[in-house]
C-alpha cells in the first residue's frame, strides 16, 4: 500500500491543457493512510481535477473548507476524521 507520502502530483506535463486534465479520487481515510501527518498537498495542471466527493459522493467524508488560498496558493480541506488536504489553487486543480 502507498505510505508515507506528503504530495501528490496529478500531472506534471508542461503542454497541459483544461481538455486534457487527470482526475484522482481520494477520501479521508486514504489521506489517514498514505500520509504520516494526515495531510497531503495536492499538486496540479489545468484540466487536473481531485476528486473527493464533494459533488459526485454527496460529501460523505464531511470535507470543510474556506475555498479561500493562503499565501502560497493553496486551499485547505479538513475531513471529520482529521484529514486534511491542501490543493494547489482551483486555478489549477479542480475539486469536486
Amino acid at each position: 500500500p502507498i505510505s508515507g507520502i506528503e504530495a501528490i502530483l496529478i500531472t506534471d506535463d508542461a503542454n497541459s491543457s483544461v481538455s486534457a486534465g487527470t482526475t484522482v479520487a481520494l477520501t479521508a481515510a486514504d489521506v489517514l493512510t498514505y500520509s504520516t501527518t494526515d495531510t497531503l498537498y495536492v499538486l496540479g495542471n489545468p484540466g487536473d481535477t481531485l476528486d473527493i466527493g464533494l459533488t459526485t459522493g454527496g460529501n460523505l467524508d464531511g470535507w470543510t473548507t474556506t475555498g479561500v488560498p493562503d499565501l502560497q496558493g493553496f486551499v485547505t480541506y479538513t475531513a471529520t476524521n482529521g484529514a486534511t488536504l491542501l490543493v494547489e489553487d482551483t486555478n489549477q486543480v479542480l475539486v469536486v
